[in-house]
């Protein structure tokens, strides 16, 4: 299965949601799941995953 968010950058503006553990959860523990972010901001994108 994949599981793509589109304009990643901007799940960092949902309030009160902290996306990035979900997502380290599905990416360490789940093989059959691979997440794709994707977006036009590569800046705030890594900044917010964390590379």
């Amino acid at each position: 299965m994949i599981i793509a968010f589109d304009e990643g950058h901007e799940l960092k503006k949902a309030a009160g949601v902290d996306v990035a553990k979900p997502i380290a959860h599905v990416y360490d523990y789940c093989r059959s799941i691979t997440v794709v972010l994707t977006g036009s901001a590569v800046g705030p994108l890594y900044d917010h995953v964390g590379s």
